[in-house]
């Protein structure tokens, strides 16, 4: 199974989807709710590294939206998890920015 290209972009699109999901749980509680373990966690758990290959897998899923031939409905997959992505990286670089360094005065 895993030497199969198809089975591991599957479970690549998936994993990333439910890395969005979740870092949309953590950014909702930072930018809304203004809790101090979400403050920490703006501190602690966005890395850079992190958030630079969040834009890369966006990029890479946007580039193989339009230049693979899939199916309609993978192609249309790959296009919302680059869209999410990217958007997933610029509210990270936000929020690094703005709570980021709060973390650190403590």
């Amino acid at each position: 199974m895993l030497g199969d290209v198809n089975a591991l972009m599957g479970m690549l699109i998936v994993m990333l989807f439910f890395s969005v999901i979740m870092d949309g749980f953590t950014i909702y509680n930072i930018l809304v709710k203004h809790s101090d373990d979400a403050i920490e966690f703006a501190h602690v758990g966005l890395k850079w590294l992190k958030i630079i290959m969040v834009f890369f897998f966006g990029a890479v899923m946007l580039f193989y939206a339009f230049t693979v031939e899939n199916t309609p409905l993978v192609t249309i997959a790959e296009f919302v998890l680059g869209l999410l992505l990217l958007a997933d990286g610029v509210l990270s670089t936000v929020v690094k920015k703005k709570y980021g360094s709060k973390g650190a005065k403590k």
